[in-house]
């Protein structure tokens, strides 16, 4: 593949998760409303700084300490992908399907991992995290053999929907695995389980929530690309994406925790 080609594919998956997999998070404005009555106007700057600061917390994280920060969003992103599946599932069960995207990609595509680990970490570092996940990714594949064997008899469906991410994540490119997975899985599931827990659920309500949020991180994302290294610009829309994706995820999670809603899948 030239570098035009990889250079394309690297964009346009980039924004397919702009697109499409960043807007679930949008509706935390929908949850922070129902949580802290945030009915009137004024009451919401005191909400959006606190969420942006947690967010400004992650993003200096990664400039302090990038390779632990890699560590870490990796470690929360197997516990926000294990709260995925249906209610009932077991704890165990759970994180190994949420380690399916994070760790089988090593598998097969050891080396591609390391290239895009290496947008966010020193290249040395990334290796080193992909060598070490190669390892784990055959004891994890391991384990959900297990689950698959003991979901075979009383879950088949969440068993085909594993068995799917896991060949997703071994046999294709790992940012394409993420981007299917995270797009076309869970963003999808995260939006359906919202419209039922959420009491504001007016389609004009919803449009609003998914819009004017995600719009904003675009344009804000879009002003730091434009003004980064030129010659780097592909490189830096992954590292965007990822980073920003990190510095999302935590508020997000947090709040999810607050609403009830994180447990309340497990029980739904």
């Amino acid at each position: 593949m030239s570098n035009f080609d990889e250079n394309f594919n690297l964009v346009f998956l980039a924004l397919l998760i702009i697109l499409f997999g960043m807007p679930h998070g949008a509706l935390d404005t929908l949850f922070a409303k129902e949580l802290f009555n945030l009915g009137q106007l004024k009451k919401w700057p005191k909400f959006i700084f606190y969420y942006l600061m947690v967010s400004l917390v992650i993003v200096t994280f990664w400039l302090i300490a990038p390779t632990l920060f890699l560590l870490c969003f990796l470690m929360i992103s197997i516990a926000h992908f294990a709260d995925d599946l249906v209610a009932g599932t077991p704890k165990l069960s759970r994180t190994l399907y949420g380690g399916i995207i994070i760790f089988l990609p090593a598998i097969l595509h050891a080396n591609d991992l390391a290239r895009l680990y290496a947008y966010l970490v020193d290249i040395e570092q990334a290796k080193r995290i992909v060598t070490v996940s190669h390892y784990i990714a055959f004891l994890w594949l391991a384990g959900l053999l297990v689950v698959l064997y003991q979901l075979s008899r009383s879950n088949i469906v969440s068993c085909l929907e594993i068995s799917g991410i896991i060949m997703l994540a071994i046999f294709t490119p790992p940012l394409v695995a993420f981007t299917v997975y995270f797009c076309a899985m869970h963003s999808l599931r995260h939006l359906l389980r919202s419209l039922n827990f959420l009491t504001y659920t007016s389609k004009i309500t919803v449009f609003t929530a998914l819009i004017i949020p995600t719009l904003m991180v675009v344009v804000v994302m879009y002003i730091i690309w434009i003004n980064s290294t030129p010659l780097l610009l592909d490189a830096n829309l992954i590292k965007l994406v990822f980073v920003t994706l990190a510095a999302l995820t935590v508020p997000h999670m947090m709040l999810l925790e607050k609403s009830g809603f994180s447990s309340w899948i497990k029980n739904n």
